[in-house]
């Protein structure tokens, strides 16, 4: 009997397999997707376009994490280390990134509505192009100091 599982990393759009990470049999359901992520990214493996909306990601290290036009809306990253991450395109509307480190990040046109930045570190991130609302602003955004 195996003492591991395999949870699959699809494609938002086409269904298409983009990783399959061997993970604990014994992982939580609600941190399945996280620890599979983290297997991922530390595999380097590209990511772009993945399906993770309503992921449990808290705490993840996602650091130079390629997850360019992923959807991520509503995604649960507070805490998360996404420090050099490409995120490109990302939805991430609606995500909880409070205290994550986003530092050095590429959200060059990601969709930030509705996001939650409290607390997150961005320095040297690239928010250009990145929609803003009526105030100007990328989400709920409280940037720390650097």
């Amino acid at each position: 009997m195996s003492n591991t599982i395999t949870h699959e990393i699809k494609h938002r759009y086409t269904g298409a397999v983009l990783y399959a990470a061997e993970i604990p049999a014994d992982t939580p359901e609600h941190l399945k997707t996280r620890a599979a992520l983290q297997a991922a990214t530390a595999a380097r493996a590209y990511l772009a376009g993945a399906y993770l909306a309503g992921a449990n990601l808290a705490g993840a290290d996602l650091a130079g994490a390629d997850l360019a036009g992923a959807y991520l809306a509503g995604a649960n990253l507070a805490g998360a280390d996404l420090a050099r991450a490409y995120l490109a395109g990302a939805d991430l509307a609606d995500a909880d990134l409070a205290d994550a480190d986003l530092a050095g990040a590429n959200l060059a046109g990601a969709d930030l509505a509705g996001a939650y930045l409290a607390g997150a570190y961005l320095a040297d991130a690239d928010l250009a192009g990145a929609p803003r609302d009526a105030d100007g602003r990328a989400g709920t955004c409280v940037a720390r100091g650097t």
